[in-house]
């Protein structure tokens, strides 16, 4: 009866209580203040300020994201991307990028990464793209299927993108 839905809805909730989210940012500050925002969302985070700590810490502990900045130093992100697919082929990668690096973000996208993240962080943007990140099961196909026009990534802007994997989500849990 009653007592099913209830449990139900929690259970769509929980996935994102506790989730481990790995922040890979040269920039400590940046990246300490994004993995604020997130524990405030309720994840847990671990910081990498290079590339080789990141995968590092993906090897030890892999967490159930990562959002992972292009431009750094040494191994810039695009490389770790590659690392990391090597390691584990359908783990969400959020890209965080500057305005400038638009166009690379999308190239990651058609790439299989699950969605990109914009500084200044819209704290929304990033709520939504967390949460569809941890609780959706993310094809690395879905990139490929974009690029093939199957996907119709092109048309939709990223919020309903993100949104369209978490509402798919609600609803299997509903059934």
């Amino acid at each position: 009866g009653p007592e099913v839905g209830h449990r139900e809805e929690s259970a769509a909730r929980a996935p994102t209580r506790g989730a481990r989210l790995l922040v890979v940012d040269d920039d400590r500050e940046f990246a300490e203040l994004l993995g604020d925002l997130l524990e405030a969302m309720g994840y847990a985070v671990d910081i990498a300020t290079n590339g080789t700590d990141a995968l590092a810490l993906f090897r030890a502990d892999p967490p159930a994201a990562i959002l992972l900045d292009l431009r750094m130093p040494g191994m810039d992100g695009a490389e770790v991307f590659d690392a990391i697919r090597r390691i584990d082929a359908t783990i969400p990668i959020i890209i965080v990028t500057g305005t400038a690096d638009e166009g690379l973000a999308r190239t990651m996208l058609h790439r299989g990464a699950f969605d990109y993240v914009q500084k200044p962080i819209d704290v929304e943007h990033l709520e939504v793209v967390a949460a569809a990140a941890t609780m959706t099961p993310w094809p690395a196909a879905a990139g490929a299927e974009a690029e093939r026009g199957m996907g119709g990534a092109q048309t939709l802007t990223r919020l309903p993108y993100a949104l369209v994997g978490l509402v798919r989500h609600l609803t299997g849990r509903m059934h």
